[in-house]
């Protein structure tokens, strides 16, 4: 298992911000923080939920 940390900018229709980034490679979902997420972007919410899976 590798853990990354990149510096990185996220960019959304409200603006970016630049961050430093966790990157772990055994990980099974991506996280972003809420507010973070409402800063950036106007946030719509799903009909129905996704799901993934990895092979």
């Amino acid at each position: 298992m590798a853990i990354i940390i990149k510096k990185m900018k996220l960019a959304g229709s409200k603006g970016e911000k630049e961050l430093e980034g966790l990157f772990d490679f055994g990980s099974t979902h991506p996280c972003i923080e809420k507010g973070l997420a409402q800063k950036l972007e106007i946030i719509t919410p799903l009909s129905s939920p996704l799901s993934f899976k990895t092979a």
